[in-house]
This record gives structure tokens, C-alpha cells and sequence, in this order.
């Protein structure tokens, strides 16, 4: 009789590997499934705390360019010349710039009137929205360190202001 329980021995410890084997392989499955998860949770929470930073980012460029305009005084000198911004919209709006200045100013100067419509926009710098161009002859403006006489502005010059399109090279 001990042969046969040896074998039965046998085939109940032989049946008990197999069953912590496979006990074993879902566990480790389980475990993937849930380290997966995880990965991903991490990888949402990553992507909510990034796009929270380019909007807090963004609200202190906004403010920044506010303030920078808002305290700007308006130069009443010969030397100034009065541009006339013009809007998709049709709307307008005019000031007056010092021939020394450079043209970020003008994109500044833009940005600080219209962020408000902007600040739904997919770029991160709110001055990479649009640009200035003018009609005749048709120039774009797009080198900003240019002073506004380098660049070749005259007193009431009416420059445009496009809407960038996000596809398009420049």
C-alpha cells in the first residue's frame, strides 16, 4: 500500500505546485495591471501640474506686458509718430511710439489691449499670437529688436494685426 500513497503524494504535491504557480502568474499579472495604473495616474497628475504651470506662467506674462504698457507715458516729441493698430475684428485703436523704440513695443502694446481674447489661445507666449503687418507696401514685422526708424515706420502708418495660424511657417 505505500507505493500507491506515494503516488498520490506525489500527485497532490505535483498539483499543488501547479496551483501556486498559477496563483503566482495572476498575482505577478495583477501586479503589472496595477503598476500600469499607476503609471498613467502619475502621467495625468504630470500633465494637469504642467498645464497648470504654462497657465500660471502665462497670467504673469499677461501682467507683466499690462503693467509695462500701462505705465508707459505717451510721447508728445517730434520725434514720435502715431501708428493706427488694426484689428480682424475692425476695430482700431492708435498711439504714439518714439522712433527709438523697438518694435516689441508695438507687440506689447497690442497684447496689453487684447490678451483678454487671447488667453484661450494654445501658444504659450501671448506676443507669438499674432503679428504686425503693414499694407502698402506689404511688410511684416516679425524682427522685434528693430528700432521703429530701422524698421521703417512713419507717423500714421496703419499696421494690422493678424491672428498667427498655429500651422503656419514663418
Amino acid at each position: 500500500m505505500q507505493p500507491l500513497r506515494s503516488r498520490t503524494a506525489t500527485a497532490g504535491v505535483s498539483q499543488n505546485r501547479e496551483i501556486i504557480r498559477e496563483q503566482q502568474s495572476a498575482y505577478e499579472r495583477s501586479l503589472m495591471a496595477d503598476q500600469l495604473k499607476e503609471v498613467e495616474r502619475l502621467k495625468t497628475l504630470d500633465e494637469a501640474k504642467l498645464a497648470e504651470t504654462k497657465t500660471e506662467s502665462r497670467r504673469q506674462q499677461h501682467e507683466a506686458i499690462k503693467t509695462e504698457i500701462s505705465t508707459r507715458v505717451e510721447p508728445s516729441s517730434e520725434s514720435s509718430i502715431m501708428i493706427t493698430f488694426r484689428f480682424g475684428n475692425g476695430s482700431a485703436i492708435t498711439a504714439r511710439f518714439e522712433m527709438h523704440e523697438t518694435v516689441e513695443i508695438l507687440y506689447k502694446y497690442v497684447a496689453a489691449q487684447q490678451i483678454a481674447e487671447w488667453d484661450k489661445a494654445p501658444t504659450n507666449d501671448v506676443l507669438d499670437e499674432f503679428y504686425l503687418a503693414a499694407r502698402f507696401p506689404t511688410r511684416k514685422f516679425l524682427y522685434r529688436k528693430l528700432t521703429l526708424e530701422q524698421a521703417g515706420l512713419k507717423s500714421d502708418e496703419a499696421l494690422f494685426v493678424t491672428q498667427r495660424d498655429m500651422e503656419e511657417d514663418e
